[in-house]
């Protein structure tokens, strides 16, 4: 699971090609990365989600399992 948090719009659109080349693992200061069979996020308040591919608004609590 990847979340990129805080990030400025500008330095988003910047920044984005490098998620190709995967050096996005670099950018700690807004990015966190995460491991696990079933991961559960929950927010404050509703926010936006992306998930393969999938858009989703509002979202309040996300589960991914791994099978």
């Amino acid at each position: 699971l990847v979340i990129v948090k805080n990030i400025p719009k500008l330095v988003l659109v910047l920044i984005f090609p490098i998620i190709y080349l995967g050096w996005h693992r670099f950018l700690t200061r807004w990015v966190n990365f995460y491991r696990g069979n079933n991961i559960t996020v929950k927010f404050d308040q509703a926010c936006y989600l992306q998930a393969d591919g999938e858009h989703e608004y509002p979202v309040k609590e996300f589960n991914m399992t791994m099978e």
